[in-house]
Order: C-alpha cells, then structure tokens, then sequence
C-alpha cells in the first residue's frame, strides 16, 4: 500500500492517483526517491521510468521499462510489457481502455468499416456502466481515417484536448467530476431604450459578463452558474477565479476559457487528468487521442 502524502488515504502500490483526492501518486514516489524518472521527450513531463507511455500526452517512450524487482521476474524472462489481446477479427487499429491507475487495460481492436460500442456492445466495463446509451458511439474505420460519430447518445462522446480549443454557445466540457455547459452572454443591443434594459427579474445583473460556466449533474438539469468576466478565466481547485476546492481530480491550476475579438479559448493547463471537450457531430481521431465515453477513458492507436 502507498499512503497518499496530501491526505492520507491508503491505495494500492499500483495506483497512480489517489482515489480520494486524485493527487498523482507517480510524482509522490518519484520526489521521496522510491522511484527513478525520466522526462517525456514531446511534453517535458516527468515520467517514472517502470513507464512506457507518458501519463500527460500518452506519447510513448523509447527503450524498455526498468527492470521489476527480481524475486517476480527471472533472467529468461522478457521485461517489455505484453500488449492487450486484440480480436482476431480486427485490423492493427485499437482502441485501448485506461484502468483507474493510469495503466492500460483491455484492447478492442477495429475492423475496416463502422464499429459501434455502448451497453450492448463491447467489454463488461461497457455493460455495467449505466451512463453508457445502449448504442453509444460508432469509430468508423477506412484506410487513412477514424471518423468518431455520436449516436444519440445521452451523455455524449468526450475528447481530450492537447491544445486551445475554440470554444462555441452550449459546447459541453468535463473536468475532473464536473459537467460544465458553457453559455455565451450576447451583448445589449444597442438600440433599446433605457427602460427596455432595466434590471433582470432572476438573480444579480450580469453588469459586463460575456458569459457563464453552467455546472450540471445531468444534461438536463443546471444547479450553479459561474458568470466569465475576465479576459482570461482559470479554472482549478486551488488558484483561479472558478474554483471545486472538494475535486480531487481538479489540478490546482485546471484549464483557462480566454475571451478575444476572434472568439473564445478553453485551454488546459497541463492538468493530471486532462480537460475533455464533448464531440459536435462527427469528430476526426488522430492517434494517440482519449476519449470519455460513460465513465470509461479510452485511448485511439491508429495502424500506421
């Protein structure tokens, strides 16, 4: 067991992230010496060096992982982590589910064509997760592309973000346990007369807003609004102007939503767990993207 140094909560030695508070236990191990690192060669993260992905940008690392600990390994034994099983039926494309401590888990391997996955169709993750629609998202596979497609599903398709994203009215975002919907604030037009713009009859005047964080627990309910009056609006668990001090899966200085003449950013700011847009329509998937589906993340491997 490894105690987690921020709060104290007991997790098992293969755990990543506290399950209590989310701080990342990798980085724990790393700073009291129980665990060598290496820095991640596209991001400039640290990693542990028993890692062969990168936990921050899923970019795999060169060599072989350090050796494990010689009472559970002999010398014949090869050291290179064995790749998940892959249905026969499938091509070389994957995708592959991410396990509660960061580790991969089980592969499900794309034929050529449409392949569609939700409560009926795929792993027991997939049957026992009731936010899962019956039939919730299709990866159609052709030779040079991966085309991700909603099927109507209740909670939607979520992808991680790697770099600023324009942000649209009613664009859906999760970060750590939060739904938040966000909303733009139309300017007054500037015809009405005075009396047409008196005070609002519901809550404080909005005064120079251009928009709000609506946070939800569930797409069809809203239970706080977070007013954007700033250029630049953080969100995290520790500094910002939007903060969910009681997530632990909120990383002290999470994302930033930037307002300009050409629109509106969201940005994550090189969090633990990542900021996940939801998906418009049909979403093209590069290799190596992360995708939210339930509760279930999962990570795209394209044949090259």
């Amino acid at each position: 067991m490894i105690t987690c140094k921020k709060c104290g909560r007991e997790n098992e030695d293969h755990f990543n992230f506290c399950l209590s508070c989310g701080a990342n236990l990798r980085l724990q191990r790393v700073a009291a010496g129980e665990e060598e690192e290496r820095t991640c060669p596209q991001c400039h993260s640290p990693v542990p060096l028993s890692h062969a992905f990168c936990g921050q940008c899923g970019a795999r690392l060169g060599g072989k992982p350090a050796p494990v600990s010689p009472q559970t390994v002999t010398p014949d034994e090869d050291l290179t982590p064995a790749e998940p099983v892959v249905s026969p039926l499938s091509t070389r494309s994957k995708l592959v589910l991410i396990q509660p401590d960061g580790s991969l888990g089980e592969s499900l391997g794309l034929a050529n064509g449409r392949n569609v996955f939700g409560r009926l169709h795929g792993p027991g993750a997939f049957r026992e997760d009731p936010f899962l629609s019956p039939e919730h998202v299709a990866f159609d596979l052709e030779e040079d592309s991966l085309v991700v497609t909603d099927l109507d599903s209740l909670n939607g398709i979520f992808v991680r973000i790697v770099e600023p994203t324009p942000l649209v009215h009613l664009d859906r975002l999760r970060i750590g346990r939060q739904l938040l919907e966000f909303q733009v604030i139309p300017a007054e037009p500037e015809d009405l007369s005075a009396e047409e713009q008196e005070p609002r009859a519901l809550g404080a005047p909005l005064g120079d807003a251009w928009g709000r964080l609506v946070r939800t627990s569930s797409p069809s309910s809203s239970v706080q609004a977070f007013l954007l009056t700033h250029t630049e609006e953080v969100i995290g668990r520790e500094r910002g102007s939007i903060l969910f001090r009681d997530d632990g899966f909120v990383s002290s200085r999470h994302a930033r939503i930037t307002c300009s003449s050409g629109g509106f950013i969201v940005e994550d700011l090189r969090s633990s767990n990542g900021t996940f847009l939801k998906i418009r329509g049909r979403y093209n998937a590069s290799d190596g993207d992360l995708f939210l589906i339930g509760q279930q993340p999962l990570r795209v491997y394209l044949a090259t």
